[in-house]
């Protein structure tokens, strides 16, 4: 039951990103139900104006209990909450 609750829940998100994209992220590879790849443009406004990266989020069996799992690959930015390999650092959700 929880995984059709699951599946339910991603397939309403899915819908409501691709019904309403942003000029600033867009699904471009939802293939599989659980990892969906998003393209990132940055702002104009940013040190990042004009690059694009491409972000993967792998969902939990647990989700939305527990968060998606997002890195960045291919161009990777230098940025203190992104690692090298790509994983974002979230650690600053901690910090009081």
């Amino acid at each position: 039951m929880a995984g059709c609750l699951r599946a339910e829940q991603l397939m309403k998100e899915l819908a409501g990103l691709t019904a309403s994209p942003s000029s600033h992220a867009s699904v471009y590879n939802a293939s599989q139900p659980d990892r969906w790849l998003l393209k990132l443009h940055a702002a104009g406004h940013t040190p990042y104006a004009g690059d694009e990266f491409t972000l993967l989020f792998k969902v939990p069996d647990n989700y939305p209990v527990e968060a998606p799992e997002v890195m960045l690959f291919g161009n990777v930015p230098v940025h203190p909450y992104v690692c090298t390999n790509g994983h974002i650092c979230l650690s600053i959700r901690y910090q009081h």
